[in-house]
């Protein structure tokens, strides 16, 4: 049963070759970004870790870092804002 749906699958894929290249295409794209992303943002949150105290102040995830970072923007006060 395996074998006729990859069969199946292949033929598929011969029959219609452009729009199953733009679908490979842009699966192969998105994964790409994906790991592009995931390796910026990693690198980011690991930048500081050659300091001997860094694993104290670093959050765990990077999920914690960007909620600590909002909290800490939202507090500041910007030029020409009014304390309440």
């Amino acid at each position: 049963m395996l074998k006729h749906y990859i069969t199946q699958a292949l033929r598929s894929f011969w029959r219609f070759r452009v729009t199953a290249g733009v679908n490979l295409l842009g699966l192969v794209l998105a994964v790409v970004c994906f790991v592009a992303s995931y390796l910026y943002i990693d690198s980011l949150v690991r930048s500081d870790m050659h300091f001997p105290k860094a694993s104290r102040r670093k959050p765990r995830s990077l999920l914690r870092a960007l909620q600590r970072d909002h909290l800490f923007n939202s507090a500041m006060v910007h030029p020409g804002q009014e304390l309440d």
